[in-house]
């Protein structure tokens, strides 16, 4: 049983062309792995009942869709329709003169079977009907399926009389809706669209070739380079070699270069440390001793004749796609040329510096470098190779005009710091503008310093701060956060997020809230020591005070609306020492192992919600952090007289991962991330 456009077709052939995509026809991916089986088993396509099946409901669903008004990609058009049309009626007739002996036989049907006929056993009274109808529709398919999905069809034809052609095609919007859909369509589904016919091909290119990713060093196999690869000279000529080719053939297409809205840079070689250290000798640079701090505080020395290519086509790539809108560079040595190249990129609004250092021809310190006035997001990552973090700070002097400022360390030794010097701090200082700053694995014995640059700026211009997030691997003291408070105190602050905290009294809420008094997020991670394992994982931890005496302190927050916390209550029999009650009364730091929980029990979380939120009447959500990103939301809904309903949130798949809503008031940062970014024209 076929439809007209699926004739019988020779079977090397359909190997060729199945499957494919887009699907542009029902039950077409079924069919092609199931041709596929066919040939693998070395059968053919007009003795599978699999392919018969396939093909017999395409031809029964696509009249079934003409008249419910719902079909595949190929469209419901009336031409389609009329071509269909005669084998319909021919079919039907012949259906018919069967159908009118059958009779259904619920009885004889075996319990187990009714699966197969889903609609019970039919009996046909007259074979040689069934017999001739078999032979010249469907010698392999079942007269118990055939029946029951016909009559369905007759039922959809007997509802809706008559076909619903297609008026309205998406081709007939206007190029500028067609762009605005593209918009909201992933690659994939682009790549689709875009091969349904030329217009919408000519329009996918927009969205197709938005984002470029190019690296040196980076084999197609994705793999690093390796000692064993050879000599490692040759090995990074040859990566040179195949690098610039793809920035050539890039740079020969302006008009997609022009249209690209993401670029990606990669140097592999200088951004994985480990392996420049292991790979043997090389000339192109040199890896200095990563403990001679003092010596050279770049880390590496380059060979200015083998880089200068590399560079100069870097610099050259990013003026072309003068349309970019955010650029991100990995491991990228910056030259004044580079540096350059991105601020005279009008549409740039978004920059990340992953791993890079600084070139021989910017390694002067303080340097002023060019500005941008269309930059609004800054991501800094340091690599460990650079062993004075804070100079990436100068980088601050690109964009005069930030609104979002993100700085994490590297995994190892090195930490994110400030400008060292009150005269730095004051040449590279964002506060003025910046709303929105996040720093990940912190400095702690930085933290006065950090607050001496945020209130240099307050004396001048009041601060515009609404996210703050500030994550150390040491918890903080009660004094390093009270002094903090103190500098970020008269900012229109909307979500705060301090991790780790040493100190967690009762009066530390009352001071946030009476800084901050239209605070909406609020996240606090407690710690009493520093962890053995990594950093940025968070653990649940045992508070200094019982969860009803916290929830009091939150009635001084009239805007609350999410609280996040890695709050461990823990019964009376869970790891229980002779020492215990005494220091919990006392108040003395408890210094044993025994302090900090990897997974959480089985808690009655809902009663520390509901708890929380009778005294916050603004609350609405409620996250709980455990290790290492396992982690439960709770949505916090009211009844009519306002008494708290609590259920955990369950839009996340599963629902333990880390989640939207956490993500929004505490981004996971961890070297990758940040608070989402600010376009040009937001408020």
């Amino acid at each position: 049983m076929y439809s007209e456009d699926d004739e019988p077709q020779d079977l090397h052939r359909s190997e060729k062309l199945r499957p494919s995509r887009p699907f542009l026809k029902l039950y077409e991916e079924q069919e092609g792995a199931a041709l596929l089986r066919v040939s693998q088993n070395g059968g053919e396509p007009g003795d599978c009942w699999e392919v018969a099946l396939w093909r017999a409901l395409r031809f029964l669903n696509v009249i079934k869709g003409f008249h419910e008004g719902s079909l595949d990609l190929t469209g419901r058009h009336e031409w389609r329709y009329l071509h269909y049309l005669p084998r319909w009626k021919r079919y039907l007739a012949d259906f018919n003169s069967v159908a009118k002996h059958t009779v259904e036989d619920k009885m004889k049907v075996p319990s187990n079977q009714k699966e197969i006929h889903r609609n019970g056993n039919y009996v046909v009274t007259s074979p040689r009907s069934l017999e001739a109808f078999n032979a010249k529709w469907s010698p392999l398919l079942p007269w118990g399926f055939i029946y029951p999905e016909t009559m369905v069809l007759i039922h959809v034809t007997d509802t809706y009389p008559e076909p619903k052609f297609q008026r309205l095609l998406l081709t007939h919007l206007p190029d500028e809706m067609l762009h605005r859909i593209f918009l909201f369509t992933s690659l994939s589904q682009a790549l689709l669209l875009g091969m349904t016919c030329r217009l919408l091909r000519k329009i996918s290119f927009e969205r197709i070739y938005q984002r470029f990713s190019f690296g040196f060093g980076m084999k197609v196999d994705g793999s690093l380079p390796r000692p064993e690869d050879g000599n490692l000279d040759v090995v990074a000529q040859q990566d040179k070699v195949s690098f610039l080719r793809g920035m050539d053939s890039f740079m020969s297409r302006p008009h997609v270069a022009q249209k690209a809205r993401y670029l990606r840079l990669d140097d592999v070689w200088q951004s994985q440390q480990s392996i420049l250290r292991t790979l043997g000798d090389h000339s192109f640079f040199t890896v200095s001793d990563a403990h001679a701090y003092g010596v050279d505080i770049y880390g590496v020395d380059i060979d200015s004749a083998f880089y200068e290519p590399i560079l100069t086509t870097m610099a050259t790539v990013i003026t072309a796609t003068i349309g970019l809108r955010e650029l991100d560079l990995f491991g990228i040595l910056l030259s004044s040329a580079i540096v350059k190249a991105i601020t005279c990129l009008p549409r740039l609004h978004t920059v990340t510096f992953r791993g890079c250092n600084f070139g021989p021809d910017l390694r002067l310190f303080p340097v002023q470098l060019p500005s941008s006035s269309s930059v609004l997001n800054l991501a800094i990552y340091p690599h460990d190779f650079l062993r004075d973090s804070s100079r990436y700070w100068s980088l601050l002097s690109i964009c005069p005009r930030l609104r979002t400022v993100s700085a994490s360390s590297p995994v190892g030794n090195r930490r994110v710091g400030v400008p060292p010097t009150p005269e730095l701090r004051r040449i590279y200082n964002p506060w003025r503008t910046v709303e929105r700053f996040s720093a990940e694995d912190f400095d702690l014995a930085q933290i006065p310093d950090l607050c001496s640059w945020i209130e240099e700026a307050k004396m001048s211009s009041p601060l515009r701060l609404t996210h703050f997030k500030l994550h150390t691997r040491w918890p903080m003291e009660k004094a390093q956060i009270f002094r903090l408070i103190r500098a970020l105190e008269g900012a229109p602050l909307k979500i705060l997020v301090l991790s780790y905290i040493r100190y967690a009294g009762l009066d530390l809420l009352d001071r946030i809230a009476e800084a901050f008094p239209d605070l909406v997020g609020l996240t606090l991670m407690h710690r009493r020591k520093y962890t053995r394992f990594h950093p940025t994982l968070v653990r649940f931890s045992v508070w200094p005070h019982a969860s009803w005496e916290y929830a009091d302190r939150l009635r001084r927050f009239k805007s609350l609306e999410h609280l996040g916390i890695n709050f461990y209550c823990p019964t009376i029999t869970d790891h229980l020492d002779h020492g215990m009650i005494e220091r919990m009364e006392s108040g003395a730091i408890d210094d044993s192992e025994v302090e900090e929980w990897a997974f959480p029990e089985e808690l009655d979380n809902d009663t520390v919600v509901r708890a929380f939120s009778v005294h916050c009447p603004t609350l609405q959500t409620f996250t709980f952090y455990s290790y290492p990103i396992y982690i439960t939301t709770y949505r916090i809904h009211r009844r009519p007289h306002r008494s708290p309903l609590v259920e955990p949130e369950m839009d996340t798949n599963p629902p333990c991962l880390y989640g939207k809503i956490p993500q929004h008031y505490n981004p996971w940062n961890d070297s990758w991330g940040g608070w989402e970014t600010i376009l040009p024209g937001d408020p």
